[in-house]
């Protein structure tokens, strides 16, 4: 009886991207310290800015939310859905109509959550309404993984995933889903979840209806995945995860995404696989060592997001903001719609247009050709992902396109450009991952399949082949890349011994302690440089062109330096701040890059408002051009 009367009434639970019962943190917390536990979903797409959820995205999550709010009726309980552009403002309406005592809900780690997340905690702290929330998306928060000799966060993959691999304590286990729930009142108003507004148009909503007959949204699709896959392909994964003429992969991105399985379930389900592969005597240690590896990339891109919450909008090497990118806008419509000219490219953006997802390794092959091939900025081709993928998720596409244009510390440099034959012929061999997606050339030989122009002209016509007409030639020849790359690092070269900023030096904005407890922890701009201390307790703003860190409910002292001050504010909930001037005239959430006066010898670039103007893009404004620092 005394634990019943420790219990609150009534708390939220804010669901995001965690729809799921079982190894939900926020959820169990809740149910263990309240009566009633009333889930709310908030549908507030004006809050992404720029980020927007895509076509495929807003599907996606329509049905994930439906079949989550079946889960919930199942335990007697049901999901409350609103419809507004202030998700703070919602939850204090539904607070106030509940008499909810507390806020309960899962991290997420992109600069715009980060910085929505701090202005829901102020605003229902403002009413004395505590918020708790809990790590659901990571096997280790991001504040864990630290370099012990510097106190700085990585910037290599392969220290950080090292560094995780070794960590004294193993990741938490995934909790089991609760046995029941409390109804919730039927007062409590709730969107119909059919009626909502999830597509801009009609139109959206019937062309991504299509999707229905090659996914299956909820926990049973995702189980189903993950069994097929651990039962047949993972012993395999070391050989074939980058062959894309098969189904090598897991294919697990678009669940994981929405947080319809947890990343914790899978880990360890793996590694309990391996155990009863070990039992028996099979050596599949390197193929589910290789899988987890990959799934640390999705670790390290919420790491990098959270430590550089730059990363979706300027490389994180300094010296690459001075790229001079072409504008090219009828070169990148023949990108994105699979006209390349380039078998290998051309089927993967068709794949990805019809499915929403691709093979990993043709995502890379297709980001690398319109970076190192055509020159165009990786801001375009990161916001055509985001409008086109399944499993769009902002924190992974940043990481990629970084890589891919040689934007991280232990990327392949910027001069760098792939040999499509070559890949063509380890990953897709016979040729049948084109002829799958691209039937006009299906009849061509395998020794032309990926090179059609090379075909002599009575092979293109057996084959009903007419380059230029029913397929296209390729728009830009391999010597004239490498001619056009090479001008451009030598204007890199320029604007790096003019500015002085090394190549392979990670960006980081130069930072003091203003005050060290409570909600007083923060980050500011300097002007100077050196190690710089500080004491003293209450809150601050700043203006500048960098970040501030303002750390959320707690209590301590200050006199840190700034790497354990980052970590500590970080342990407290602390979350990236937008400048106010960044973000005046913005959408909430917006985060605008700082500009830079060109150096000497370099060009000031255009309007840094690009957008396309063919009928399908109309509607969306791609991401500012990088200007030279």
């Amino acid at each position: 009886m005394a634990e019943q009367k420790d219990k609150s009434n009534c708390v939220l639970l804010w669901c995001r991207r965690d729809l799921r019962l079982d190894d939900n943190p926020a959820l169990t917390a809740a149910v263990q310290d309240a009566h009633m536990v009333i889930p709310v979903f908030i549908w507030a797409p004006e809050e992404e800015g720029q980020f927007q959820p895509g076509r495929y995205s807003r599907w996606w999550t329509k049905q994930t939310v439906l079949l989550f709010n079946q889960q919930l009726q199942q335990l007697g309980a049901r999901l409350i859905v609103r419809r507004t552009s202030d998700t703070s403002k919602a939850l204090q309406q539904l607070v106030a109509e509940t008499g909810a005592s507390a806020v309960y809900f899962n991290h997420l780690y992109d600069p715009i959550s980060l910085v929505r997340d701090h202005e829901v905690k102020q605003s229902l702290t403002r009413t004395n309404i505590p918020c708790r929330s809990f790590n659901s998306d990571l096997l280790y928060e991001p504040w864990e993984i630290m370099d012990p000799q510097t106190e700085q966060p990585y910037t290599c993959f392969e220290n950080f995933w090292n560094r995780v691999l070794s960590m004294p304590y193993p990741p938490p286990f995934p909790t089991a889903p609760p046995a029941k729930m409390a109804p919730v009142p039927e007062a409590v108003q709730s969107v119909e979840i059919n009626k909502l507004d999830w597509f801009m148009t009609p139109e959206q909503e019937a062309s991504s209806d299509q999707l229905r007959f090659k996914w299956k949204p909820g926990i049973s699709g995702a189980l189903e995945k993950l069994d097929a896959f651990l039962s047949g392909r993972l012993h395999q994964f070391e050989h074939d995860r980058a062959k894309v003429d098969r189904e090598s992969t897991s294919q697990l991105s678009p669940w994981i995404h929405i947080g319809t399985i947890s990343v914790r379930y899978i880990f360890y389900r793996v590694c309990q696989r391996q155990a009863e592969w070990a039992a028996q005597g099979k050596d599949t240690s390197q193929s589910c060592k290789d899988f987890l590896q990959q799934m640390g990339y999705r670790e390290y891109s919420r790491y990098l997001s959270f430590h550089f919450p730059f990363i979706h909008e300027r490389a994180l090497l300094a010296h690459l903001r001075a790229c001079p990118w072409r504008m090219d806008q009828v070169t990148f419509k023949a990108w994105r719609q699979g006209q390349s000219g380039y078998p290998l490219i051309d089927a993967a953006m068709r794949q990805l247009c019809s499915t929403g997802w691709c093979h990993n390794r043709m995502r890379v092959v297709a980001a690398s050709f319109m970076v190192k091939n055509l020159l165009l900025p990786w801001q375009w081709g990161l916001k055509h992902f985001w409008d086109t993928q399944l499993d769009a998720d902002l924190e992974c596409d940043a990481l990629g396109w970084q890589y891919v244009s040689g934007g991280l510390a232990d990327a392949h440099p910027f001069s760098y450009i792939i040999d499509l034959e070559r890949e063509a012929s380890r990953f897709d061999p016979d040729g049948e991952y084109v002829r799958r997606w691209l039937p006009v050339l299906a009849r061509l030989p395998t020794a032309y399949i990926h090179a059609p122009w090379r075909a002599p002209h009575e092979v293109l016509a057996a084959a009903d082949v007419e380059l230029g007409a029913n397929y296209p030639m390729p728009i830009i020849s391999r010597e004239e890349s490498v001619a056009n790359m090479a001008e451009a690092c030598r204007v890199l070269d320029r604007c790096t011994s003019s500015s002085g900023v090394s190549h392979k030096q990670p960006y980081r904005a130069p930072t003091e302690v203003v005050s060290g407890s409570g909600i007083g922890a923060m980050l500011k701009p300097l002007t100077g440089s050196g190690p710089n201390t500080g004491t003293g307790t209450g809150t601050g703003t700043g203006t500048g062109t960098g970040y501030q860190l303002n750390g959320g409910q707690g209590s301590g002292s200050g006199n840190m330096q700034q790497p354990a001050a980052r970590r500590v504010a970080a342990q407290r909930g602390a979350v990236l701040h937008a400048p106010a001037a960044a973000s005046a005239g913005r959408p909430r959430g917006y985060h605008a890059p700082q500009r830079h006066a060109p150096a000497e010898g370099c060009s000031a670039g255009p309007s840094p408002s690009t957008q396309l103007t063919d009928s399908r893009t109309d509607a969306y404004q791609y991401p500012p051009a990088l200007q030279p620092c």
